[in-house]
Parts: C-alpha cells; structure tokens; sequence
C-alpha cells in the first residue's frame, strides 16, 4: 500500500485543526503526527523545530485571514463598497473552515504566548490600517471608526459562541451606524 507523502500545508492544517480542537497546547510535533498517522520525521522533515512551526502556522494565518482578502478587495471601489464587500465575503466564508474556527483559538493563545500576541498585534494593527483607508474615502480621518468595526467584528464572534448572535447582520448594523455618522458629521473630528 503506497501512503500519501504530506505536505508542509498538510501539517500547517493539522496545526490550526489541533489548535482549534485542543487549544494552543495541541501544539506538539508528537501529537501531530499521531493524529496524521506518521512519525515526527515527517515534521522535522518540513520543519527545523516547533519555535519555526508556530511561525509558519502564523505566517500562513495572516497570509489567507489578511493578506489575501485585503488583496482580494480590490474589485470593490474604496470606501464604503469595500467595507460592504468585506462583510459580504465575512458572511460567505464557509464558517466551518479551519482558518475562521482558528481565529480565536489564535487570540486565546496568544493570551499565553509573546511571540502569537506579537503576531496578532501586528495583524490587529494592517487590519485596522486597511479599515481606516477605507474610513478615509468614505469622510474620515477618525481612526476610533475603524477599531469601532473592527472590535465589533471580534466581539461577535466571541459573542456568537456563547450567545444567540447573528454575527454578519450585527457587525452589518454598526458599519451602517458608522458610515451614516460619517456622513452626517457626528463624531468626524481628527
């Protein structure tokens, strides 16, 4: 019987699902391998240590949760169609996918870790900056409205999990209360 090779993105989703299942202590090449039904060979094969494992499973975190979906709204018009478009991809995004359910398993640990809590903080930080530009089209220079919508992204999906919440409706609402404040001048200074 000839067994699949695995792949470095194989132990990169074995990461998020451990971390989403066991939390940040699911972290373990031992762990890992036996629940991928292979040696810790295969892990040291693609990876020099667990130190380079954790920053290669954050590295790929901000790379699809950020990178690639700030690149991918660039079809919208800046402003008020992109942060419209972003909450339509929010809302479309299959909810089961490892990266999403990973998301808050990634700010638990970095609860625990100083390396995660940097790499959180410096997402947290393009995110915010991306919102912002997107702010600044629509009438505002006032940082406060994109940590507004920001926080009321990753508010309710803490919230969604103890509480009935329709996360995308409500998030949905706080954009429109925001954008209509911009363009009533309520709360627009610098």
């Amino acid at each position: 019987m000839v067994t699949k090779r695995l792949t470095k993105d194989d132990w990169l989703t074995a990461g998020f699902e451990a971390l989403t299942s066991q939390g940040y202590g699911g972290i373990r090449a031992e762990a890992l391998a036996r629940n991928l039904k292979t040696t810790k060979g295969s892990f040291y094969w693609h990876f020099k240590n667990l130190g380079e494992y954790k920053r290669c499973l954050l590295d790929n975190w901000q790379l699809l949760r950020t990178e690639e979906i700030i690149e991918s709204l660039q079809e919208f018009e800046p402003g008020e169609a992109t942060l419209y478009g972003l909450l339509e991809m929010a809302k479309e995004a299959e909810p089961n996918t490892y990266l999403i359910r990973a998301e808050m398993a990634i700010r638990e640990w970095a609860l625990h870790d100083i390396e995660a809590a940097k790499r959180v903080t410096t997402v947290d930080n393009r995110r915010i900056e991306f919102l912002a530009k997107q702010f600044k089209v629509v009438g505002t220079k006032n940082a406060y409205f994109a940590k507004a919508l920001y926080a009321s992204y990753i508010g309710s999906r803490t919230l969604k999990a103890s509480v009935k919440a329709n996360a995308n409706q409500e998030v949905r609402l706080v954009l429109k209360c925001l954008i209509d404040a911009v363009k009533k001048g309520v709360l627009v200074s610098d």
